[in-house]
């Protein structure tokens, strides 16, 4: 049995506001980028690294998960949906 613990975070963001989450959190934190999750040609999140623990930076629609205690992802609708 290994004595390592490790951990993950994933920071939900409003839609469409990944890249300026990124932007701040690599300004303010010194965090770097290291992989960006995407379908279609669309940014869904990006992976970050916070000294050595990844961190995952990825989208989630307030309007759909108003729920803080069950807020999850979502995928971005098409157009008129």
């Amino acid at each position: 049995m290994s004595d390592e613990i490790s951990m993950e975070l994933c920071l939900f963001i409003e839609h469409g506001r990944e890249r300026e989450a990124a932007g701040f959190y690599s300004a303010a934190l010194g965090a770097r980028e290291i992989d960006t999750l995407e379908i279609d040609g669309s940014l869904l999140g990006i992976v970050m690294l916070f000294g050595n623990m990844p961190v995952s930076v990825a989208g989630a629609n307030p309007e759909e998960n108003p729920s803080q205690a069950v807020a999850a992802p979502s995928f971005p609708r098409l157009q008129g949906q």
